[in-house]
């Protein structure tokens, strides 16, 4: 089978869309939504797929075109999205698509195509990366994610009550602005450059403001000290973004906004709740996520060499003395370092 890619831009296709619904295990990643916020964020370039062959369509691939500081590009199918397998015909064979992949790259004078996902098609290759996912189901009902949550989870959630925290469902501009004033210290203890407030203001833009997303801050006497930035599309929500204050670490409001997000998915009728991307050395962090009952999962992501024709593998990356220098910094030169770096590490 011969496969054909027809090259489109989501922001101006409506039918992209549309072709979305038909296709299971679409997410907000795969939508002109999230195309928009990608673009205008970041002047990114999209190159978005239909695939086709033997006279039907067989696939959806999104992809960005990413230059790097001196002007070499890469597709990048998608940056800043925790997941985002291509969407494919299980009878097409994996060689076809590759073949199809390196026509579209070497017109494109890529240096590289790179895809969040896709183990299901790139069967057998060699990841560029590793990292994990955890989904809740969310067919059960409350009271049963409630029952399987663990026990530390539970006490949290009431510890977050009793102490008097307010969670509170916002889809305004300013609970977004609020949100990112959390997001910028959380990123600060982390060593990790906050994304520019412009990628936050798109979120709101095309997501939030679209009835795709939508900000829970937890508030404790009048002050937002816990919150989370949650999108969602089909059946699933997805948790993206998490801060809180880590003065008010002990009072365990992130359990709370976290609980009463998921109540929220429960009774709007979503089946799968998504705790998002999680590195597989951050221990904390996927233990506070398994103990909502999630499920597991290794996500993976790919690296296609076009000029060797081949699949990159796992490389070790440092980081340990940058994170510790950007620990130090104040809150507004790494946000400048952000709005710098983030264009090219996309």
């Amino acid at each position: 089978m011969s496969l054909d890619l027809e090259v489109v831009d989501p922001r101006t296709d409506p039918a992209w869309d549309k072709l979305l619904e038909q296709w299971p295990g679409y997410s907000i990643f795969h939508s002109a939504a999230w195309a928009r916020v990608l673009t205008e964020t970041y002047q990114y370039q999209p190159k978005y797929g239909i695939i086709s062959g033997g006279g039907k369509i067989r696939g959806l691939l999104p992809l960005m075109e990413v230059r790097g500081v001196f002007g070499k590009g890469r597709g990048v199918s998608l940056p800043f999205s925790d997941f985002c397998d291509p969407l494919l015909d299980r009878q097409v064979p994996e060689q076809e698509f590759i073949d199809c992949l390196i026509r579209h790259g070497r017109f494109n004078r890529w240096k590289t195509l790179e895809f969040h996902g896709g183990s299901e098609i790139f069967k057998g290759q060699c990841p560029s990366s590793r990292y994990l996912e955890h989904r809740l189901d969310l067919i059960q009902g409350e009271e049963a994610v409630r029952t399987g949550m663990g026990s530390t989870t539970r006490r949290n959630i009431r510890k977050a009550v009793d102490a008097g925290i307010q969670v509170q469902r916002d889809t305004s501009a300013d609970s977004v602005q609020e949100y990112y004033r959390l997001h910028c210290l959380t990123r600060k203890h982390h060593g990790v450059p906050p994304q520019p407030f412009r990628f936050f203001k798109k979120i709101y833009e095309h997501v939030i403001s679209k009835e795709m997303g939508a900000v829970f801050l937890g508030y404790h006497e009048g002050k937002a000290v816990a919150g989370a930035v949650y999108f969602h599309l089909g059946e699933m929500g997805i948790y993206k973004f998490g801060a809180s204050d880590r003065n008010y670490l002990s009072l365990r409001a992130n359990h709370l906004v976290m609980w009463e997000a998921i109540r929220w998915y429960c009774r709007k009728g979503f089946k799968q709740f998504s705790f998002g991307r999680t590195d597989l050395e951050d221990t904390g962090l996927r233990q506070f996520k398994k103990g909502w009952g999630t499920q597991e999962k290794e996500i993976r992501y790919y690296k296609f060499d076009l000029s060797k024709e081949a699949f990159e593998g796992e490389k070790q990356t440092g980081g340990r003395l940058s994170k510790t220098v950007l620990r130090r910094l104040p809150v507004p030169l790494l946000r400048i370092i952000g709005t710098v770096l983030y264009r090219y590490a996309g």
